[in-house]
């Protein structure tokens, strides 16, 4: 036998034993066995419970109204890197992925929120709209209200990243509109 057995048995045949002392969770189920001092669990009942599912979402094939959503999961760009970067990868969908663009825009205003100690909901709801503008077909005007934002919260990188996109969006617009003509 083990010591450790030898040493429950002996300390639990004294009176002295406190349910707290146990040195193992086993070990004060096996004093309530032995003394029978505490209820024992009504089986019955807990068998009559109503079943409960453990399984989640992704455990389960979608629904015909639970369709697979594209974009997610999101860039770690966006959820995790610098605000620059996820700015980056956010135009990057604006171009090749619309639809994802706004999830992306989402999550990184959330980081934008996060980095900013005491952002309040004028500046934030701003930065919002300034977003909401770049998904639809004021873009460039979107990113220059955007740019302007972050300049004034010193976030001179992020608007860096959003001027650059800006000339390179005028350049390519200007240049399909001498082609037009």
């Amino acid at each position: 036998m083990s010591a450790t057995f030898l040493f429950t048995a002996a300390t639990l045949a004294t009176e002295s034993y406190a349910p707290n002392t146990a040195l193992y969770p086993c070990q004060a189920r096996l004093r309530r066995g032995i003394v029978g001092s505490w209820k024992q669990p009504d089986w019955k009942q807990q068998m009559e419970r109503e079943p409960q599912s453990y399984s989640s979402r992704a455990d389960r094939a979608p629904t015909a109204d639970e369709t697979p959503n594209p974009c997610l999961p999101l860039p770690s760009a966006v959820l995790r890197g610098s605000l620059e970067h996820g700015m980056l990868v956010c135009l990057g969908l604006l171009k090749r992925n619309p639809g994802c663009f706004e999830q992306a825009a989402a999550a990184w205003h959330a980081r934008w929120c996060e980095v900013q100690p005491g952002v309040g909901l004028e500046e934030s709801h701003a930065v919002l709209a300034a977003l909401e503008m770049m998904s639809g077909r004021e873009r460039r005007r979107g990113a220059r209200r955007l740019s302007s934002l972050c300049r004034t919260e010193g976030l001179d990188d992020v608007a860096a990243v959003l001027d650059a996109w800006i000339e390179k969006s005028s350049r390519a617009a200007h240049a399909r509109h001498h082609v037009a003509a």
